[in-house]
C-alpha cells in the first residue's frame, strides 16, 4: 500500500485568520481574554476592551492585537478561540462568519463547529469537531481538522471530507483544493489556540489520540514526512522552516523574504535615546499613499498631500526618553510615528524643532502616566487613534473622514504643546481629563462618537499653557485648558461634553451632531484676558462674526458658563441656559427652532423644546439677561450689542 505523504506542519502566520461559528453564537459568552482584545459596535463605532463574562453579539466585531487572544463559549458548548491579529464578526440570524484577518479555533461536541466562512475572496461551508480556519494572503482561507471528522463545501458544489490531520484550501473563485495531510504534532505544539489558554479544550484527549495515531503511522511506514511546511497556497512548498508559513507541493517557488516594512510592524519599538532606530524609518518608497491628516492641507497655497513623508513604524511604540531628535529629517513634509497597536509615553518628551508636520498614529490607543507632556515646534502636532484602518503596507486614508476611528482616546493630566503650529486630536471616542492643549495656531479635537473633557479639581496646577497671555487669574484650579493663538475647534458626531474646562482663541467653535453640554466652562476670545463678564463694557469692536460659536443639532445645555467673548452665536433646536453670564457690551445671537424666548425667564421653569430657555440666573454683564434682549422672534435683526433671539435658518456646520 502506498504511504501517505505528510507535511511537517501548517504554522499560522501573524496575519493569518482562523474561524468557526457555533449555534446560538449571538449569546456566546467571553470566558478568557489575553492582552489586547477589543469589541467594536459597527453602527456606533463604539469600541471597548473585551471582558470576561461579556456577551459577544452579532454583528459586533472582535479585534485582537499581537500576542493577544480570546475564548468564548456558546449555549451549545461550542468553544470559539480567537488568535492574535484577528478581525472577525458573526452575521446575525445566520451561521455566517466574516473573517478579515486573524485566526480562530472551533471545538464543538456535536461536530457542527463552523459555519459559512467568508473572507475577502472566498466562501465555503465548514463543519467539524475541532478545527481551525486561517485566512490566506490570496484572500481565501485554509481549514485544518485537528481531531474527529469534518466537511467543507464550496460555492461551486465541491465537497471535501476531512479526517484528523487533513486540511483543504478554499480558493478565490469558489474552488476547493485537494486534501492534504499535515503533521498534527507540529501544528498542535506550536499553536497558542490549543495550549495558550487557562483551561484545556474539552477535546484535548481526542487531539492527543489523533497525534499518537499519526505518529504510529509514520513509524510504521504507512505515512511519510515530506519535510515540507504548508502555507497560504496549495501550489508550492518550501523546505522545513518552523518560523514561517509555507505551502504544499514539491515544486517549490523561490522564498519571498519578509520586507523590512512588515518586520518593523510586527515588533515593538522602544525609543530610549534621542536618535531613532534607522531600521524602523521608511521614506516615500515604503509608505504607499501616505497622506496628511485633516480635511485639507496646503503647501505653498496649494491643497496637497505629503510630498516627502517619513515614517517610524512599530507594533507598539514606547517613548522612554525626554527628547527625540527629529533634526536629521528636517526637509520632510511629514514625520509619522505609526504604531499598529498602541502609542505609549513613559515620560514627557520634547520633539524639538521640525519644519513639517508630526503625527502620532495608533491602531489601538494612547497611554501616558499622569503629568505627561508632549512638546514640539512644528507646523502641526497630531494624535490620532486611527483604529482598524491602520496598516503599514496599505495606503493610509487621506483625511479623517476616511479613517475608521473605531477606538477610544483616553488621557488624564496630559499636555500637548506646539509652540508655532496646530495641535490635533482625533479618535472614535475621546475622553480627556485635566487636559492642557496649547497651539501656536489652531487646536482641533474630533471624535466619531463623543468628546468628553473634564477638569480634575485642585490636583491640577494653575500654570498657563503659554505664559502671561493665558487668563490664569480667571480660570479656577483644576480646569482643563484648550488654548490656541487662532482657533479652538471641537467637533463630534454625537455629543460634546465639557465640564470644568476653559477655552481661549480668536475663534472657538463647538459642534455636535446631537448635543452640546457645558458645565462650569469659561469661554474666552482674544478681545480681553483680564476682565470678568460682569465688568465694564468691552472696548473691543464687535466684528459681526462670532468669536464663540456653539452648535448642537438637538440640544445646547449650559450650566455655570461664563462668556468672556464679544461675539457669541449659539444654535440648536433647543437651548437651555442655567447660571450663564454673557459679557457686558457683547453681541449674543441665540437661534432655536422656534426662535423665541420661553415664558417666565429666570424663574426655574423647565425648558420648552424648540425655544431659547433662560431657566435660572442667566445674566448679561451681571444683570438679568431678558432686559438686554433686542430681538425676540423672526424680524430684521438690529446691529450692535445685546441679545438677539431668532429662529435658526442656517446650514449645520460640520463637526
Amino acid at each position: 500500500m502506498k504511504a501517505r505523504t505528510i507535511l511537517l506542519g501548517t504554522i499560522v502566520t501573524l496575519a493569518a485568520p482562523l474561524l468557526s461559528l457555533a449555534a446560538n453564537i449571538d449569546r456566546a459568552t467571553i470566558t478568557e481574554v489575553v492582552n489586547n482584545v477589543r469589541v467594536i459596535e459597527p453602527a456606533s463605532k463604539k469600541t471597548s476592551a473585551a471582558q470576561v463574562k461579556q456577551a459577544f453579539n452579532a454583528p459586533n466585531v472582535l479585534r485582537t492585537g499581537p500576542d493577544s487572544r480570546a475564548e468564548m463559549v456558546s449555549e451549545d458548548q461550542t468553544v470559539t478561540r480567537v488568535g492574535q491579529n484577528t478581525v472577525f464578526s458573526f452575521q446575525p440570524e445566520s451561521r455566517e462568519i466574516d473573517l478579515q484577518k486573524g485566526s480562530i479555533l472551533f471545538q464543538s461536541p456535536s461536530g457542527k463547529g463552523g459555519g459559512t466562512i467568508r473572507t475577502p475572496a472566498a466562501s465555503a461551508a465548514v463543519l467539524g469537531t475541532t478545527l481551525v480556519v486561517t485566512a490566506t494572503q490570496n484572500g481565501g482561507f485554509k481549514v485544518l481538522l485537528i481531531e474527529g471528522k469534518g466537511r467543507v463545501k464550496s460555492g461551486d458544489g465541491s465537497v471535501r471530507t476531512l479526517a484528523a490531520g487533513n486540511m483543504v484550501y478554499a480558493l478565490p473563485g469558489g474552488r476547493l483544493s485537494n486534501v492534504f495531510e499535515f503533521r498534527l504534532s507540529q501544528q498542535v505544539g506550536a499553536s497558542k489556540l490549543v495550549s495558550g489558554f487557562k483551561k484545556q479544550l474539552p477535546s484535548a484527549g481526542k487531539i492527543q489520540a489523533a497525534i499518537r495515531q499519526q505518529e504510529l503511522d509514520l513509524a510504521s511506514g504507512k505515512a511519510l514526512d515530506s519535510g515540507l511546511l504548508a502555507s497560504g497556497s496549495p501550489n508550492f512548498a518550501y523546505k522545513v522552516d518552523v518560523a514561517r508559513d509555507t505551502i504544499v507541493e514539491q515544486q517549490s517557488e523561490p522564498e519571498v523574504p519578509v520586507s523590512p516594512l512588515a518586520a518593523a510592524g510586527t515588533s515593538d519599538a522602544i525609543i530610549s535615546a534621542p536618535n531613532l532606530d534607522p531600521e524602523r524609518l521608511f521614506t516615500t518608497d515604503g509608505i504607499p499613499g501616505a497622506k496628511l491628516f485633516g480635511p485639507e492641507h496646503r503647501k505653498n497655497g496649494v491643497i496637497d498631500s505629503a510630498l516627502n513623508p517619513i515614517q517610524f513604524i512599530g507594533s507598539n511604540i514606547l517613548f522612554d526618553t525626554p527628547t527625540v531628535n527629529l533634526m536629521p529629517y528636517v526637509g520632510h513634509d511629514l514625520f509619522q510615528f505609526l504604531a499598529l497597536n498602541d502609542v505609549l509615553f513613559n515620560q514627557s518628551v520634547d520633539l524639538g524643532h521640525f519644519n513639517g508636520q508630526i503625527q502620532f498614529l495608533a491602531g489601538g490607543t494612547f497611554q501616558a502616566p499622569l503629568g505627561t507632556s508632549v512638546m514640539s515646534d512644528s507646523e502641526r502636532l497630531t494624535f490620532i487613534a486611527v483604529g482598524s484602518s491602520i496598516s503599514p503596507d496599505q495606503p493610509l486614508p487621506g483625511d479623517r473622514n476616511t479613517l475608521s476611528l473605531d477606538v477610544p482616546l483616553r488621557l488624564t493630566d496630559f499636555s500637548a504643546k506646539n509652540t508655532l503650529g496646530a495641535v490635533d486630536m482625533a479618535a472614535g471616542q475621546m475622553e480627556l481629563s485635566a487636559i492642557r492643549i496649547s497651539a501656536g495656531t489652531d487646536a482641533t479635537l474630533y471624535a466619531n462618537q463623543d468628546i468628553l473633557i473634564t477638569g480634575a479639581g485642585a490636583q491640577v496646577g494653575v500654570s498657563s499653557p503659554d505664559g502671561a497671555a493665558d487668563p490664569s487669574p480667571l480660570i479656577p484650579k483644576g480646569y482643563s485648558r484648550l488654548y490656541a493663538s487662532r482657533a479652538v475647534l471641537a467637533g463630534a458626531q454625537r455629543d460634546v461634553i465639557l465640564d470644568h474646562t476653559a477655552t481661549q482663541g480668536k475663534f472657538t467653535q463647538i459642534v455636535a451632531g446631537r448635543a452640546v453640554k457645558l458645565n462650569a466652562v469659561q469661554l474666552f476670545d482674544r478681545s480681553t484676558n483680564t476682565t470678568s463678564p460682569n465688568g465694564a463694557p468691552s472696548t473691543a469692536p464687535i466684528s459681526g462674526q462670532p468669536t464663540v460659536h456653539i452648535y448642537g443639532n438637538e440640544l445646547v445645555a449650559m450650566n455655570k458658563v461664563n462668556f468672556f467673548a464679544s461675539d457669541v452665536l449659539v444654535q440648536s433646536r433647543t437651548i437651555a441656559l442655567n447660571n450663564v453670564n454673557f459679557k457686558n457690551g457683547s453681541r449674543v445671537l441665540l437661534e432655536s427652532q422656534i426662535g423665541t424666548l420661553a415664558p417666565n425667564p429666570n424663574t426655574g421653569v423647565p425648558p420648552i423644546p424648540g425655544r431659547v430657555n433662560f431657566v435660572r440666573n442667566v445674566t448679561y454683564g451681571g444683570a438679568s439677561a431678558q432686559s438686554f434682549v433686542i430681538q425676540n422672534g423672526a424680524a430684521p435683526t438690529p446691529a450692535g450689542p445685546g441679545i438677539v433671539i431668532r429662529p435658526y435658518r442656517g446650514t449645520a456646520p460640520q463637526p
